[in-house]
């Protein structure tokens, strides 16, 4: 009888030290899947953004204007902070068949779940081409 309880201390002793052990590499992992799902999805929606400003940017009588609060409302709607819209050249400019690129940026510390700094650093882009139509 003493030896059976002699065992349960000792066998609750070490799943103490290995929750101790095993503990802090479980929150690292978890930490580090959150903070690459935030990625992918500011990542997503930088691109869905840029899909739909060129959208209204190619469409004929549109402004930059126009464009540029499509691509903010998405943003905006998705929390996405520190964001930058940039349409060159400008749809006003653009004759029937020219090129234009819309591109979206964002800043990763800005827009993180994980409050370390050292893992936050850069901006994420999304860049999108649009042939602008007379429609």
């Amino acid at each position: 009888m003493i030896q059976r309880m002699r065992r349960r201390k000792n066998q609750r002793g070490a799943a103490v030290v290995e929750l101790a052990v095993c503990l802090p590499v479980i929150f690292l992992l978890l930490m580090a899947s959150l903070e690459l799902c935030t990625k992918i999805y500011l990542q997503e929606s930088l691109l869905t953004a840029a899909y739909e400003a060129a959208n209204v940017a190619a469409r004929g009588g549109e402004t930059t204007a126009t464009a540029t609060a499509r691509a903010s409302a998405i943003l905006s709607s998705r929390n996405v902070a520190g964001f930058a819209i940039t349409i060159s050249p400008s749809p006003e400019s653009c004759s029937k068949g020219t090129t234009m690129v819309i591109t979206v940026t964002a800043p990763s510390s800005s827009n993180s779940v994980v409050p370390v700094q050292k893992f936050n650093t850069g901006t994420l882009q999304a860049q999108v081409r649009a042939v602008k139509e007379d429609i």
